[in-house]
């Protein structure tokens, strides 16, 4: 077992609009932007990044109060800060799965990225889980520096945080049914200054 380094919450009010999220999201892939960009996934779909999701339903501000609240109790007892977030939605069939990979800072934020860590307000990533092929999984993994691996169970209406830095992947979906999920990262507005980004780097350590 990993040192605590995730957690998971489960939102209701999420979940009973997971049908329609998860037919918006397929229709945007399908209709709107089907070739997505290449990032950590083989095979499959990873839509661009967006501020904000450009599919305007009730359920997109759901979202971003739940992403707010599970990261505000993440690190509690720290005080609530203002968060700016990034998200993109992805779609693995049968076959596609997410290599390693993590989310680090442009080297020019490294700093202040490590400062926002040590004072209790990390930048953290995640996934909300849309549609599973039997309703759970246990395909996302996290791994540490000597590449113990942690699978984590996770649940449709779950949403799972965890540190950007940490190694993370899945593996291939072996059902005909596919894993839909939007992905984030969460960047806490502490100390004015320059806005911060987030680059997702591979194994190897190589950005992309």
């Amino acid at each position: 077992m990993l040192p605590i380094s995730h957690k998971t919450f489960y939102h209701e009010k999420l979940h009973s609009q997971n049908d329609d999220i998860r037919n918006r999201v397929l229709a945007y892939c399908k209709h709107i932007d089907p070739n997505g960009i290449s990032v950590s996934n083989v095979g499959g779909w990873h839509s661009k990044y967006f501020k904000t999701l450009p599919i305007e339903r009730p359920w997109r501000k759901d979202l971003i109060e739940a992403v707010t609240q599970s990261y505000h109790l993440f690190t509690a007892p720290n005080q609530p800060v203002p968060l700016e977030f990034n998200c993109w939605m992805m779609v693995y069939n049968q076959g596609d799965y997410v290599k390693d990979h993590q989310h680090l800072p442009i080297q020019e934020e490294l700093e202040q990225y490590e400062n926002l860590h040590k004072s209790g307000y990390p930048v953290l990533s995640g996934a909300y889980y849309v549609s599973l092929p039997d309703g759970n999984d246990k395909s996302f993994y996290i791994k540490d520096k000597a590449n113990n691996l942690e699978y984590l169970n996770t649940n449709e209406g779950e949403l799972t945080l965890f540190y950007s830095y940490i190694m993370h992947g899945t593996i291939p979906n072996p059902s005909d049914k596919p894993r839909v999920a939007i992905a984030f990262n969460v960047l806490p507005e502490v100390h004015s200054g320059r806005r911060r980004s987030t680059q997702t780097s591979d194994s190897t350590g190589g950005s992309f």
